[in-house]
C-alpha cells in the first residue's frame, strides 16, 4: 500500500516517469484517482496497528513491567483515539 501511494503521488508530479516505471498501468489520471482515494487512510490505520502490535509484543516479553494489562489497555486506547482522530480527518 505504501509503495502504492509514493507511485501515485510522484505519479500527480512525474507522470511520465511514473507511467514508464509502471509499465504504462499507472498513468496521470489514474495517479490522481488513487492518491486521493481511501488508500492514505487504510496506510495509516494498517501503520497505527503494525506500531502497536509490536508494542504489544515487547511488553509481553518483557520481563520488567509489572503491570502489564494496564498498559496494554492504554495502549488499545490510544490507538482507538488515534483511529478515531483518522476518521474525522479524513472523512470528517
Amino acid at each position: 500500500m505504501l509503495c502504492i501511494s509514493y507511485l501515485s503521488g510522484y505519479g500527480m508530479i512525474r507522470a511520465r516517469v511514473v507511467e514508464f516505471l509502471t509499465f504504462g498501468l499507472m498513468d496521470y489520471v489514474t495517479s490522481v484517482r488513487l492518491h486521493t482515494s481511501v488508500l492514505h487512510y487504510l496506510t495509516a490505520l494498517t501503520a497505527l496497528l503494525h506500531g502497536i502490535s509490536g508494542f504489544m509484543i515487547i511488553i509481553g516479553k518483557s520481563r520488567r513491567i509489572s503491570k502489564k494489562h494496564t498498559l496494554e489497555k492504554l495502549l488499545w486506547l490510544l490507538l482507538a483515539f488515534l483511529a478515531a482522530q483518522l476518521t474525522i480527518l479524513e472523512f470528517g
